[in-house]
């Protein structure tokens, strides 16, 4: 109710809810969602604003040179944090159940050369994305048409 419009991107359990005029963490950070959506994950470039129903890693958190920050992403998100939901009315993730969890730490430049394949993939499946919706478009546009519905 605060938030006052601006540049920087207000981070809820699942994604941006908001801007507001000031952030509380500089980018790059991950949001993991806690309340709700619990253990959604999202990353920001950009500094922002995660709200109190999200856990957040900044890259100035992470003091060790042999992680990359977005092979980080990448692995936080196939640690199915969803699914480590503790609570059954709102879907809630517990700090303690999260940090339970492991995950591979290979070389940094293996993780480098992971994170770029993934970069990659995503390329084309946005990519994909896009013609899917273009191709929709084409087919409603003539589908109107043909009923007349132009």
């Amino acid at each position: 109710s605060d938030r006052l419009g601006g540049d920087f991107p207000v981070y809820g359990s699942n994604g941006i809810v908001g801007h507001h005029n000031e952030f509380l963490v500089e980018g790059p950070f991950i949001i993991i969602g806690r309340k709700g959506s619990a253990g959604e994950i999202n990353f920001s470039d950009k500094n922002g604003f995660p709200i109190d129903t999200t856990f957040y890693i900044s890259k100035d958190e992470i003091n060790d040179e042999k992680i990359d920050f977005n092979y980080l992403y990448f692995t936080l998100m196939s640690l199915n944090l969803d699914k480590t939901s503790s609570q059954q009315t709102v879907p809630g993730l517990n700090r303690n159940d999260a940090y339970k969890k492991t995950i591979g730490l290979p070389t940094l430049d293996h993780q480098k050369q992971i994170v770029k394949k993934l970069e990659e993939e995503r390329k084309v499946i946005e990519g994909n994305k896009k013609l899917i919706e273009i191709y929709t478009q084409k087919i409603q546009d003539r589908i109107n048409k043909v009923w007349g519905e132009d």
